[in-house]
């Protein structure tokens, strides 16, 4: 079984998307960069900074504090996936250590994650500052393990929605599970070790390893 599970959180436990390009499409429109949700969504995964970066801001970080206070006018447009509750209360019964490695900044991670019920179940949680590299980087996920000391790679599973997700943990030597509930539209999974249906289904897998 696996010792420890960690999570990537923006359309892995929370559907953000929806929220995300009604916060950038009003920020971009008044740069007077012409944006589309598609090619916002392929980029969610990246660091807040190079998502910016890529869709042509001319000040990124600048364009993240920007963000950070629109997004809060979209917060109802958030959602919990169902069984995400379910699931972590599952994991902590079966004495599965829960960690988090996210692209958010620590005020995003504050102001639109700390009041969920899933993220007060572990304090083993990575955000953007913590490490200068970000996914698809293996950092994050290094800088997520050294939560756990005394675990091995083998015992570490990386569940995230995104194919940086995917490239970071196999980086960083570690199992990835892809949350197809939540993933991009159209990307490719093939070296995923395994694609989730919901997020229930993970717990399929801890039993057979």
């Amino acid at each position: 079984m696996y010792q420890v599970v960690l999570f990537d959180v923006d359309n892995t436990l929370l559907r953000t998307d929806l929220a995300v390009w009604a916060t950038v499409k009003p920020i971009f429109e008044r740069l007077a960069i012409p944006v589309t949700e598609e090619k916002t969504r392929k980029l969610m995964g990246l660091s807040a900074v190079e998502i910016f970066k890529t869709l042509g801001s001319p000040d990124p970080e600048q364009t993240v504090r920007d963000y950070g206070e629109e997004f809060l006018k979209h917060q109802e447009l958030v959602q919990e996936f169902p069984g995400i509750d379910t699931l972590f209360a599952e994991l902590k019964k079966q004495h599965v250590e829960i960690g988090m490695v996210t692209s958010k900044t620590r005020y995003g991670w504050k102001t639109q994650v700390a009041q969920y019920k899933f993220a007060n179940q572990s304090d083993k949680v990575v955000v953007a500052e913590d490490t200068e590299k970000h996914k698809p980087n293996p950092d994050p996920i290094l800088a997520g393990m050294r939560k756990f000391p005394g675990i091995s790679k083998s015992q570490f599973l990386y569940i995230g929605d995104a194919p940086y997700d995917m490239q970071a943990a196999h980086a960083a030597g570690i199992d990835f599970g892809n949350a197809k509930w939540g993933s991009i539209p159209g990307a490719n999974f093939k070296d995923a070790e395994y694609i989730f249906e919901s997020p229930l289904e993970v717990l399929k897998v801890l039993k057979k390893k």
